[in-house]
């Protein structure tokens, strides 16, 4: 296991243990888009869909402008993303793995990335916690919103 992977579950367990302490019963992401109810959950609710939730303003970066500008193919037939992305973002796939890919591009560049600077790095926004089992997720969302 290199540092990173290490890092990574240190924090999922940090994550789990916070959502523990707040006495949430769901899992984390599962709210509906309304605001949530219980005190210190209302990030949860922010962002269900993942991606497609932040990445539809000019602050966060629309998908399809964000895409284009690092030379993306046109993609028309995705419906979910980034459920969508994975057919080819893997292993198998034959392009970068999509894990790899997000995580670059969030956590790099601390001092200009607004997901770091405006957004705080949670990675809630992007992922949900089942609380009973430690699963982690990623969101995801409809393409067109």
């Amino acid at each position: 296991m290199n540092k990173q992977h290490g890092f990574m579950i240190i924090t999922a367990m940090a994550v789990g243990a916070l959502g523990l302490g707040l006495g949430l019963s769901e899992p984390l992401g599962a709210a509906d888009d309304d605001a949530a109810d219980t005190a210190g959950t209302e990030q949860i609710s922010a962002y269900p869909h993942g991606c497609v939730d932040c990445h539809t303003s000019e602050k966060a970066g629309l998908i399809g402008d964000l895409l284009a500008d690092f030379g993306h193919i046109e993609v028309d037939d995705i419906e979910v993303i980034p459920d969508g992305c994975i057919e080819c973002h893997t292993d198998d796939g034959g392009f970068l793995p999509m894990d790899e890919i997000t995580h670059l591009a969030h956590f790099s560049h601390p001092p200009e990335n607004a997901f770091l600077t405006d957004y705080g790095a949670d990675c809630l926004h992007c992922h949900a916690m089942d609380l009973e089992t430690g699963a982690v997720t990623i969101k995801s969302g409809p393409a067109e919103r």
